[in-house]
């Protein structure tokens, strides 16, 4: 209501049974229910870290998993893409209608950024800074059937028609290739990535917070004595 915070969501525990009030963090209501329950304070608190350090585990296992899905999915749009129209040239976004090709001089460093933009002049913009990156956005719709009105009916198509295709293509579609072109391993880019395929989502704080809110506050299975409030 007032103060730094104002205007600001935050968290405060609450004991069910009205006892105790406006706890700041989940270790102090873990102390606080583990007392209540008769049971060692500290152990409860260390079986919170242990719970903590294995969900720290298993999201960092789980984003090594999907990085490898993403670059695999990666690799194989761009291949795809090329296997039907050859690897993407300048001249040929240039020449495309829908592409729009615009250069910045960057006088910091003295040289030029050149983005490449998909229908540079409407609100569905899509831009890209490498020419790879075009090939992985027009590859993985292709592969995921999205472009199905830019290939013949022999399968022929060429860049020209893939880029006729896209205007048919959802925002939710684009926004999944977007995920996909723009995925660097090991920069850290799969969080973006997961988010914007619709993979996990919402930070560990907050896993943590809806678990101790609906099930055990000190890991020991037994049912919390406090609820969260926001």
């Amino acid at each position: 209501q007032s103060g730094t915070m104002a205007g600001n969501t935050y968290v405060r525990y609450f004991s069910c049974d009205g006892k105790y009030k406006n706890v700041l963090s989940v270790p102090s209501a873990v102390r606080l229910h583990a007392v209540e329950q008769g049971q060692d304070p500290e152990a409860a608190l260390a079986a919170l870290e242990a719970m903590r350090k294995n969900k720290i585990k298993e999201k960092a296992q789980g984003l090594v998993e999907q990085e490898g899905i993403m670059k695999a999915r990666r690799e194989k749009a761009i291949e795809e893409y090329r296997a039907k129209c050859d690897v993407l040239t300048l001249r040929e976004i240039e020449e495309t209608k829908g592409w729009e090709v615009k250069r910045f001089n960057m006088e910091n460093c003295g040289q030029t950024r050149t983005e490449y933009h998909l229908n540079g002049s409407t609100e569905n913009r899509v831009i890209f800074r490498l020419i790879i990156d075009v090939e992985a956005y027009m590859g993985d719709l292709y592969v995921q059937g999205k472009l199905s009105d830019g290939v013949s009916a022999d399968g022929s198509t060429s860049f020209a028609k893939l880029t006729a295709a896209t205007v048919t293509v959802s925002a939710q579609d684009s926004k999944r290739a977007l995920a996909v072109c723009h995925f660097r391993p090991g920069r850290g880019s799969y969080a973006t990535a997961a988010a914007q395929l619709g993979g996990a989502g919402g930070s560990l704080e907050d896993k943590q917070a809806e678990g101790t809110s609906s099930g055990s506050a000190s890991g020991s299975g037994t049912t919390s004595a406090f609820c969260m409030r926001g």
